[in-house]
């Protein structure tokens, strides 16, 4: 159980629905399903009662939900803290990303350009859409990248809205497939599509909203992966295609990024659907760039224009 999972509960209570409520966070309805029987598993209570117009707080439901506002309250004052520094900071550049090595890619090389300088500090987050959103929100970082499919674009525009950002579209890319370029059906010279990857393992980030990425209309087969019986999750971007690397298990990114085949032994095959995934970058609404931070979103245009 995580501060993550104790925010989906409130959520849901406030919803009082489970399936309007992975609406708002992103997620698929069975997999917030089964992070609110996880807990009530390690809790050894049940937390909402189902009805058939959707879930109602229960007593000992009721009790967690007060404690869990308390503790979500001190947590956010917390993250909003920033003490004064004392100690000059030079050259600053704060992002927030989702796990998408392209924009690691783009402040890799404004970081580089810039490693000789005397004084600087430069911060990289590495967080779902909602994430980048709040850590803009709360003064985190200074410029997000997000990603999100049609079916979120509503939720996601209204959510930079009410914080007071703006968003700037950077591309809408095809999913592909992402394999090791080993991977036994390739050795064998089969097609690599979503239907012959059935009953290989699947690999995918622990705890993201952005499981839409995962739910895929080809033109041939619908898939939500979600459901995947045989599912790997993990933490960060290396983890995950180390793994794919060195095994015959997939995932779902989009076209490779510059040292994916050299360093990784992962390639990415496009899979025919309609379903695009939109990158945007955001900012405060109120806030001036600076310079270097511009030099990172002209960098970052560049190289998801190329995609």
């Amino acid at each position: 159980m995580t501060l993550e999972y104790l925010r989906y509960l409130k959520v849901i209570a406030q919803t009082g629905s489970i399936n309007k409520a992975s609406k708002e966070l992103f997620l698929s309805q069975p997999h917030l399903s089964n992070i609110v029987r996880n807990i009530e598993e390690e809790l050894q209570i049940r937390i909402f009662k189902r009805l058939s117009s959707g879930v109602q707080l229960t007593p000992e439901g009721d009790v967690l939900l007060t404690h869990v506002s308390k503790l979500l309250y001190e947590f956010d004052q917390l993250q909003a803290f920033h003490p004064r520094k004392t100690s000059p900071i030079g050259l600053q550049m704060r992002i927030a990303m989702t796990k998408f090595s392209h924009t690691m890619e783009s402040f890799q090389a404004i970081v580089v350009d810039y490693e000789r300088k005397n004084t600087f500090e430069h911060r990289l987050i590495e967080t779902s859409s909602r994430g980048v959103i709040q850590a803009i929100h709360l003064n985190k970082a200074d410029v997000g990248v997000i990603h999100y499919g049609k079916e979120q674009e509503v939720r996601v525009h209204a959510l930079v809205e009410a914080y007071e950002l703006e968003y700037h579209e950077l591309a809408h890319l095809q999913p592909h497939i992402v394999i090791s370029k080993t991977h036994e059906l390739i050795r064998q010279g089969a097609e690599i599509t979503l239907e012959s990857l059935d009953g290989y393992g699947f690999v995918r980030y622990w705890g993201e909203y952005e499981d839409f990425v995962y739910d895929i209309a080809s033109e041939a087969t619908h898939k939500d992966l979600n459901e995947s019986p045989n599912i790997v999750y993990v933490e960060g971007r290396a983890a995950l295609l180390h793994l794919i690397g060195n095994s015959n298990f997939y995932t779902i990114g989009i076209r490779e990024f510059l040292s994916q085949d050299e360093v990784y032994k992962v390639i990415s095959i496009p899979i025919e659907t309609e379903d695009l995934i939109t990158f945007s970058w955001i900012k405060r609404r109120s806030d001036r760039l600076n310079s270097i931070t511009e030099q990172f979103v002209e960098e970052l245009t560049r190289t998801y224009s190329r995609l």
